[in-house]
């Protein structure tokens, strides 16, 4: 079994003008990720916009990406469905592609009380035994989970290959309280808080991918027990994780326009609905991209 450590960046559905999905440029986005070292990437999260794919498309984006990525990195899949059964059906098509991992969006339309979501991870982790990053984002769910619940899951052979992806504000409590029980964290909301849940035990982040490269670099000089540098490098990126943390869709559009400027990608098209970088938004994003350069 797979673990999932590291950096492991969400990657993000790129489309051309008519915003078809643009599988060409995807691949040489994954190829330029890979070279950066990463440990692992992710699909269909939010940095994906999974939610604006049809069923043809996640199943071509599925398949695409496993040979894309051709076992060179940890490949995690996100299971993004509500109905129970509407989820197990995503799960068997990323284990039947080939996919190393799974993130499981809970369900959190029409606020499903705190026990039919217990019922809903176990039964999809239950269905594999691959590992099962739990996706906790309640800023963009609205909704909460207690922290039993989490810990819970972790009790018996499911905890064993179970990692719960922390997204929540303040982070920190909630990181402490899982790792000090044994669950394994990975931190999210752009890694805006990662040097402070590698100090509470953290195992890596899923951050989004313009940044990939310099969250490798944090995460090696962690690892290899110089804290103040990876504390410095961190503190390079984290005007720039603010700015565009302002909200998720600015988030997306923020990314695409920042690895268009490093040359990562041509097209950096959302799907609509968008959110639209005024000129303002794209000389702040300018500003960083020069002043991170020099760094």
């Amino acid at each position: 079994m797979p673990e999932i450590q590291g950096v492991c960046p969400i990657v993000p559905t790129l489309f051309d003008t008519s915003e078809k999905i643009h599988f060409e440029e995807m691949k040489v986005l994954i190829d330029a990720l890979i070279a950066s070292c990463v440990d692992g990437l992710t699909i269909f999260g939010v940095g994906s916009e999974f939610y604006k794919l049809t069923d043809l498309e996640r199943h071509q984006l599925l398949r695409f990406f496993i040979d894309a990525v051709g076992k060179r990195v940890t490949t995690i899949v996100s299971v993004t469905a509500h109905g129970t059964a509407a989820a197990l059906e995503q799960v068997a098509q990323a284990v039947d592609a080939g996919a190393d991992a799974l993130m499981l969006l809970p369900p959190f339309f029409a606020a499903p009380d705190p026990g039919s979501i217990l019922n809903h991870i176990r039964e999809v982790v239950g269905a594999v035994d691959i590992p099962v990053v739990l996706q906790y984002a309640p800023e963009e769910t609205k909704i909460s989970i207690p922290t039993d619940v989490f810990l819970k899951l972790s009790e018996g052979s499911q905890g064993q290959h179970l990692y719960v992806k922390v997204e929540s504000r303040p982070a920190g409590p909630l990181v402490s309280r899982l790792t000090e029980n044994g669950l394994k964290v990975l931190a999210g909301k752009g890694g805006l808080a990662f040097f402070e849940a590698l100090e509470r035990g953290a195992v890596g982040v899923m951050p989004g991918c313009s940044m990939a490269d310099r969250f490798v670099g944090i995460y090696t000089a962690y690892c290899s027990g110089d804290k103040g540098k990876a504390f410095d490098l961190h503190n390079r990126i984290i005007p720039y994780l603010s700015f565009v943390d302002q909200s998720a869709e600015m988030f997306l559009a923020s990314e695409k326009y920042y690895l268009k400027r490093k040359g990562l990608i041509q097209s950096d098209r959302c799907r609509r609905p968008d959110f639209s970088l005024q000129r303002i938004h794209c000389d702040v994003l300018d500003r960083y991209y020069k002043v991170l350069t020099k760094a």
